[in-house]
């Protein structure tokens, strides 16, 4: 039996799709065209959730729940990397049950990791101090048996986490006294080098718990409290689970559990945690679970404040401009309950939660599948620790992804900084621009920080982090060639960053950016004249595009082309194209060029120009089609007649293999080069248009299959 097919052509520019009846086993299923989707705006906030993969997950009856995850930057081949820490429960929830802790490191950004057997340390409460040690605090506290006195367990590690050793810290109790606690969630050093820290229990004269901050001038050796209580409790509602985070405007905020009450809390502080605002519940989006168990914050370099709690399932909001005032974008990260009612509703995940950023605009966050023994039993007790990142990324579509660049060779930083410090590898020059919000992976200049990039491009936003918690003041000027500069674009004065500041600024044309200050820790840079996909969200079709199909923004298996995401078209599907067109105004000549990879060849790749006609629809002006023949790659045209042969290069570059392509329209010929190759020119259209008013990209035929196109810094100009 045979199989008809659905067809997808163009009427005056719009897409025009067909349903086919396909013969499948000797039946007849109707089926239809796949829609198209236009991505999102260029000025638009975006939240996407990747894939899921597992960090452990070992044979049923292997306990493992609970999870807890830290990261600190490592430098690793010159590369600025974070290396990621995750911990959990490999004992019963229980508390008569001896603890053991499951690990695995990561060295990669949580990409893959070493898992061992039973752990050195819990990483529920970790940081990296300033003298470039790392610090954990277990949860459970040590208590003496005969006199109740109650000390902290703790690890120290002087080799970034490669060993540890084991002590106790000294709990002073004097306007609070505790008749047990527990060490939730999280360290954080102030600039002073006092640490933070926050703790739950259960005080003298209390019947609910509360959450209680300590400090600790000594790295850890002495804690004190440094507010009693984030919210006092009262008879019947107190707080327990507590973290407490910066935020992109320099305060403090603190995310509580309730006990007593299934509430998430949150409060705010900005004299760094001696007081604290009124605790509230938080006000989620519709849609979004109430849930309240183990809150876990971070905030991204980007400035955008994440946060996520469980029970029921595991939750992920978003506070878009990083003060945490209002929450947006909910998403459900994981969900595995047996059944709809409570309890069950409660299982298939514990609920609790970690999450760490590991670049300027994506996190991964942690988890498990059930809780060890009460919460998976009617999964068999298969028990795991899942990881999932999220992409939480600003406006802004012409991101130069300057790391990426500046390891290539293709973009050059100088200048002079300060002696290095043995104790962090990171702080360097290229600490200016190596995606991490750290305090130490910065670039502490003594004369301006100066930025050769690989072209000219018309930038139009710039991001800008100074040092870490310091006021600083800062001027950012522009050149076309290194010698003649603009006036400060940018000039903040006294600034206290902790994430990157965006500034628009008047589209301006530049191959040369300095930065005369203090500390750069980092620095990120938009062109209005380039579509990059740096700056848009993995998975889904990339902002600014319209009519794809098929198409999205990716950065695994092969780079981009000096850059790490670039846009995907997989066509896999007999029944439509893989396609996606990027508008642009409309113009009579038109510049378009962008780099171009052939994962998979296939059939080829259209490349399409649309334009206005004038009747006042839209047409196909110039058609392209790059296909692999004979082992060569040769270009045709489609006219109103058929299809004409332009030219071939000299070979079929292997997959994967990036190739420049420039395309010039006039209103009587289009001149196309491919790898350098220039083709003769070509002066008859397919169809008749006014102008021309950007690119359409997509797969050859509805019929072929198996074919993987790859584009990137996307260009779209009108030359006068």
């Amino acid at each position: 039996m045979g199989a008809t097919r659905s067809r997808a052509f163009r009427l005056g520019g719009a897409a025009v799709l067909c349903a086919a009846a396909v013969v499948v086993g000797g039946s007849a299923q109707t089926t239809g065209a796949a829609p198209t989707e236009p991505g999102a705006a260029p000025d638009a906030h975006v939240v996407s959730v990747g894939p899921e993969w597992d960090v452990y997950s070992p044979a049923p009856g292997h306990l493992a729940a609970f999870a807890q995850a830290f990261a600190t930057d490592h430098v690793v081949d010159g590369v600025t990397k974070k290396k990621v820490f995750v911990s959990w429960a490999a004992n019963a929830d229980s508390a008569s049950a001896a603890a053991i802790i499951g690990y695995a490191v990561s060295e990669n950004g949580a990409e893959t990791f070493a898992t061992g057997g039973e752990g050195p340390v819990n990483v529920l409460n970790a940081a990296r101090l300033d003298d470039g040690s790392l610090l954990a605090v277990e949860f459970l506290p040590i208590v003496d048996p005969a006199t109740g006195v109650i000390s902290l367990d703790t690890a120290r590690s002087a080799d970034l986490g490669r060993t540890w050793t084991h002590g106790t810290a000294t709990f002073v109790q004097d306007s609070v006294r505790y008749q047990w606690i527990r060490v939730h969630r999280g360290i954080l050093q102030l600039v002073d080098g006092t640490l933070l820290m926050p703790i739950y229990g259960l005080a003298t004269g209390d019947t609910r718990n509360r959450s209680t901050l300590l400090q600790s001038t000594d790295r850890g050796q002495t804690w004190t409290i440094r507010n009693p209580a984030l919210k006092p409790p009262t008879a019947t509602v107190g707080t327990n689970e507590a973290i407490v985070s910066r935020t992109s405007d320099g305060r403090l905020i603190a995310l509580l559990r309730g006990d007593g009450s299934e509430d998430l809390f949150q409060t705010f502080s900005a004299d760094d945690g001696r007081t604290w605002s009124p605790a509230a519940g938080i006000v989620a989006p519709a849609g979004a679970p109430r849930g309240w168990v183990d809150p876990a914050i971070t905030l991204q370099p980007n400035g955008m404040l994440v946060l996520t709690y469980g029970r029921p399932d595991n939750t992920l909001l978003v506070s878009r401009d990083g003060t945490g005032r209002t929450w947006e974008d909910y998403r459900q990260v994981f969900a595995n309950p047996p059944r709809a009612t409570r309890p069950a509703r409660y299982h298939g995940s514990s609920g609790n939660t970690a999450i760490v950023s590991v670049s300027p605009n994506q996190s991964v966050v942690f988890g498990d599948a059930c809780a060890n023994i009460w919460g998976c039993r009617e999964y068999g007790q298969k028990h795991r620790v899942w990881a999932r990142r999220v992409d939480t990324v600003t406006p802004g579509a012409g991101k130069l992804d300057l790391p990426t660049k500046i390891r290539s060779g293709s973009v050059r930083l100088t200048g002079t900084v300060a002696a290095p410090d043995p104790r962090f590898a990171e702080t360097r020059l290229e600490g200016a621009a190596d995606g991490s919000s750290e305090r130490y992976a910065a670039a502490r200049l003594t004369g301006p920080l100066t930025v050769t990039l690989d072209r000219e491009y018309t930038l139009d936003r710039i991001g800008l982090m100074l040092g870490y918690g310091v006021a600083q003041d800062a001027d950012v000027q522009l050149s076309v060639d290194g010698r003649t500069w603009t006036k400060p674009v940018v000039a903040p004065r006294g600034t206290v960053d902790y994430a990157l500041r965006y500034t628009e600024i008047e589209p301006t044309r530049a191959k040369y950016v300095r930065v005369t200050a203090p500390t750069v820790t980092e620095l990120e840079l938009y062109a209005a004249d380039v579509h990059t996909f740096e700056n848009d969200p993995l998975d889904q079709p990339p902002r600014g595009f319209v009519d794809t199909r098929h198409a999205t923004v990716v950065d695994t298996i092969m780079p981009g082309a000096d850059s790490r995401r670039r846009l995907s078209l997989v066509d896999l599907d007999p029944q439509d194209t893989a396609t996606a067109t990027l508008p642009a105004p409309p113009a009579p000549t038109q510049r378009l060029s962008f780099s171009y990879a052939g994962a998979m060849y296939g059939s080829g790749v259209l490349l399409s120009v649309p334009g206005p006609t004038a009747a006042g629809g839209t047409a196909t002006g110039w058609q392209f089609h790059l296909r692999p023949s004979g082992g060569v790659l040769k270009l045709r045209a489609r006219t109103d007649a058929g299809w004409v042969e332009v030219g071939a290069l000299p070979n079929q570059p292997p997959n994967d293999t990036w190739l420049p392509i420039v395309i010039e329209t006039t209103p009587t010929e289009a001149r196309v080069s491919v790898d350098g190759v220039k083709f003769p020119a070509t002066r008859s259209r397919w169809q008749a248009t006014t102008g021309y008013a950007g690119v359409t990209f997509s797969s050859w035929s509805v019929e072929a299959t198996n074919m993987q196109h790859e584009f990137d810094d996307v260009t779209v100009t009108a030359p006068r």
